[in-house]
């Protein structure tokens, strides 16, 4: 939630107005967290949601760029910005302004989410909520092993922000 909202106030912060959102498989608590962050941050910047503006993938490069070009195809005015909530959807999607020949982030910004290392060779650079997964691991492997020596009771829980990569798409 918190990342999802923090990656959509940078979108609204560089001056997006119009910003759309791809979202993987909407049945996972994941998505359905990175969909409350994004209308969090549209709500509390005085900005409408629209559900015009949604499309749905399944996390995959082939979803994200699937789901950008029903985007495009609608017959309300297109984005300025797009928000995925991961970083494989977000290729996609640049993959497909490029194959229609839509500048990014000139005409249209993309920003990803989870920080994977690809997302760091594309032209442009993605914009990403980098999730530590290093330090996620080692937490969890922490926390199990804390668990099973019967040091801590279930459930536990622990949060660990993501951060922000600014590169060339947002």
């Amino acid at each position: 939630f918190d990342a999802s909202r923090e990656g959509t106030i940078h979108l609204i912060k560089k001056g997006y107005r119009s910003i759309g959102l791809i979202l993987g498989e909407k049945h996972t608590e994941e998505s359905k967290e990175r969909l409350n962050g994004f209308k969090q941050a549209l709500q509390d910047h005085h900005q409408e949601f629209r559900s015009a503006l949604v499309a749905e993938g399944n996390n995959s490069i082939q979803s994200g760029y699937d789901a950008m070009l029903q985007l495009l195809k609608r017959k309300q005015k297109r984005p300025g910005a797009v928000f995925c909530t991961n970083d494989e959807m977000a290729i996609g999607a640049m993959q497909a302004l490029r194959s229609m020949k839509i500048r990014c982030p000139q005409e249209m910004a993309v920003m990803g989410f989870d920080g994977i290392n690809a997302g760091g060779i594309f032209s442009p650079g993605l914009t990403t909520m980098a999730q530590p997964s290093e330090q996620i691991a080692a937490e969890a492997t922490d926390i199990l092993i804390q668990l099973i020596e019967g040091n801590l009771k279930p459930p536990v829980s622990k949060i660990i922000r993501a951060h922000l990569i600014i590169r060339g798409s947002a």
